[in-house]
């Protein structure tokens, strides 16, 4: 049995202090689907997480956030096992972040990958409902913010899936605060 693969993927919380409105984005998937998101992305070998999440805004968004604006909202490990015979288990490593200053404005024009089509800043109960149709891992703890929204520490989140299609199972194991 081969050793996981590592991925490691950031995402950020940026609202706008004067409406509380959040920024999503709308992703263009196969099959034609779209899905909303929080902007974000992998992050590059040799890339901390907030330089890769500053990058991936100004990349799907047009928008400057300085990383150093950026505090840390959570964790997320997400172990992912039993998959297809064909495919390696993958441990997916999340950090989501909170900032609330930018400069520069919305142009989705610029992504490279060519996946986000939109976004706006909506209200909170539009983010949650938006955002439901994730995966447990990256709904869950983003929803439990937005109902009862922390700062100043850092909260982690682990899940296990265990199989994939309709015989995939999903397991909260744990949650706890830094």
């Amino acid at each position: 049995m081969s050793k996981p693969k590592e991925r490691y993927v950031v995402w950020g919380v940026l609202e706008d202090p004067k409406t509380q409105r959040i920024l999503v984005v709308a992703n263009r998937r196969r099959g034609d689907k779209v899905n909303w998101s929080l902007p974000g992305g992998l992050v590059d070998r040799g890339e901390s997480y907030r330089e890769a999440l500053t990058r991936e805004f100004k990349e799907e968004t047009g928008l400057l956030v300085d990383e150093d604006d950026w505090s840390r909202l959570y964790t997320t490990r997400f172990k992912q096992r039993n998959r297809a015979s064909d495919k390696r288990d993958v441990n997916s490593n999340f950090e989501v972040y909170f900032g609330t200053k930018w400069s520069g404005t919305l142009d989705f024009s610029s992504d490279p990958d060519r996946i986000v089509e939109h976004g706006l800043f909506a209200k909170r109960y539009l983010v949650h409902n938006l955002l439901r149709r994730n995966t447990e891992a990256v709904y869950e703890p983003l929803s439990e913010w937005l109902e009862r929204p922390w700062r100043g520490e850092t909260k982690h989140f682990r899940y296990r899936v265990e199989g994939y299609g309709s015989k995939r199972k999903v397991t909260h194991e744990q949650s706890w605060h830094e």
